[in-house]
């Protein structure tokens, strides 16, 4: 899909955003600082002009990307056991809305942005994705407030649980999803899987495809979310946006959306999603995800019995080191299934920490 490459430049603008981060002239004048010369890391391709070139920061987005038709399904926990769930979603990969999931979770009052910045303003979160860049959730929200990025930066955290291992107390995995066979890698073999995710609006992630067949839950703490959806048999093309257009959410769906093909959009499904709903996306949706407000999430990605032999093939092609490691630590009936790679004699990458593909590569950030 080849979105409007040809955009006039916005007209430059001052900003008059301010936060309710509290803190002095001089600290605010070094964030600002900071920021800056962290956005040339995080997107080295891109020069300081191209941050804000649309304008996005200056319309309503809710208003401005096309209408959402709601088109997925929603069901209630409370409807559905773990076997009967994979029977109606899993197996024959239907994305769905759980609601009920988070309805007794700590997290729910706990994790919004005056509590976390209160008890977490001086902790570092990662906003760098590819590369791995830490600021303190502070200055993050300071940014989230004042920044003019058409695609702003984005806390994506996978290692929440190591180094603020309370917030584990806070939520639980959905009792619909009590498998994660890839636990028998280990913890510190695995790819990253787990993220606690705060986002400004206009955040997001582009369009992809999550990585070695897994599938995922994700669950919204704060604020709404936009998601789009589309079967794994569309072509990447028909998805993905055109040279020269920028791969980011807010970009997908104000200029590539409107330019799908007929037959493609009609294949699309689409949700906003809003606190204490739950997203199920099966293995090999391809799904972009927006940030319609500030947002706090929590999401991980999972394998079991269903897909478990297709993610088992993809990471032994991929990763095999990890799969190797991954085969050693399954009990005998889930061996059998397998083939161990032989990984000192592939030419294939060792392993890395990425979680998230569009079509067969792959990046640091899921959703």
């Amino acid at each position: 899909v080849h979105g409007d490459t040809c955009l006039a430049h916005a007209p430059p603008m001052a900003s008059t955003r301010t936060s309710a981060v509290g803190a002095s002239d001089d600290e605010r004048a070094g964030w600002t600082s900071k920021l800056k010369k962290l956005r040339k890391k995080i997107r080295s391709e891109d020069s300081s002009s191209d941050w804000d070139r649309f304008g996005f920061a200056y319309i309503d987005i809710k208003t401005a990307i096309p209408e959402c038709v709601q088109t997925l399904r929603y069901v209630n926990v409370d409807e559905y056991t773990p076997e009967s769930f994979k029977a109606a979603f899993d197996v024959p990969r239907i994305p769905v809305v759980i609601d009920g999931v988070a309805r007794h979770w700590p997290a729910m009052h706990k994790w919004t942005r005056d509590a976390l910045l209160r008890d977490y303003g001086d902790k570092v979160f990662d906003i760098g994705s590819h590369n791995h860049i830490y600021i303190t959730l502070r200055e993050y929200l300071f940014y989230c407030d004042t920044n003019d990025d058409d695609t702003p930066l984005y806390a994506f955290e996978p290692k929440f649980a190591d180094k603020y291992p309370e917030l584990l107390r806070d939520f639980e995995v959905p009792r619909l999803f009590p498998d994660d066979l890839l636990s028998y890698a280990g913890e510190e073999a695995r790819p990253y899987y787990r993220w606690l995710l705060i986002g400004g609006e206009r955040s997001g992630t582009g369009i992809h495809i999550d990585p070695h067949a897994t599938n995922a839950w994700n669950t919204l703490i704060v604020g709404e979310k936009r998601w789009a959806f589309f079967p794994p048999d569309v072509a990447a093309e028909d998805v993905e946006p055109g040279d020269g257009t920028p791969d980011t959410a807010i970009v997908w769906f104000l200029r590539v959306l409107p330019a799908l093909k007929p037959g493609v959009r009609a294949r699309m499904l689409d949700v906003v999603q809003r606190a204490g709903e739950t997203l199920f996306v099966p293995r090999g949706w391809w799904h972009v995800v927006c940030n319609l407000t500030f947002t706090v999430s929590v999401t991980a990605n999972f394998v079991n019995d269903i897909n478990f032999e297709q993610s088992f093939a993809m990471l032994a092609r991929k990763k095999p080191r990890i799969a190797a490691q991954w085969y050693d630590g399954l009990p005998e009936p889930l061996r059998a299934k397998v083939v161990r790679p032989d990984y000192e004699s592939s030419s294939t990458s060792t392993p890395s920490s990425s979680s998230s593909s569009r079509s067969a590569s792959s990046s640091a950030s899921d959703e």
